[in-house]
């Protein structure tokens, strides 16, 4: 994953991610070996997306989907959107709720250019690919 995130032009990427993730730095080690720094959000940043991604997991009661998806990624774009996040050029989406929410095509920044999103989930489900790919023998 962090390979083809090193393929682009990105070098400080801001993880959106489970608390454990801030935590224990999952992404650091790998990220500083391919020449990229992680950027974690803050306490309060975190907490909320901690809320946000259990609110997905749980769904929101009496709401429809649509509308909680439409919500929840508007909450989640303004955390992204605060201070800490104001030197980076790449946002991983490194859980696999919140690409659920964010579609990663079209979130626009109101600070001006976007940061190019990553979802953890769709490279981890190419790499598997390709090692499959790799593996196999004909």
């Amino acid at each position: 994953m962090t390979g083809s995130i090193a393929q682009t032009r990105c070098k400080t990427i801001g993880v959106l991610g489970t608390t454990p993730t801030r935590t224990y730095g999952i992404y650091d080690a790998a990220f500083a070996q391919a020449g990229l720094r992680a950027v974690y959000p803050d306490a309060a940043s975190q907490g909320e997306i901690m809320d946000i991604i259990l609110r997905v997991k749980g769904g929101t009661s009496n709401t429809p989907l649509e509308y909680a998806s439409v919500r929840l990624s508007e909450q989640l774009y303004e955390v992204a959107s605060r201070p800490w996040s104001e030197e980076i050029d790449g946002l991983l989406l490194a859980c696999t709720e919140i690409p659920v929410i964010v579609p990663t095509e079209t979130w626009v920044s109101n600070k001006g250019a976007a940061p190019k999103l990553f979802s953890s989930t769709d490279l981890l489900a190419l790499s598997v690919i390709a090692a499959a790919k790799a593996e196999v023998h004909y």
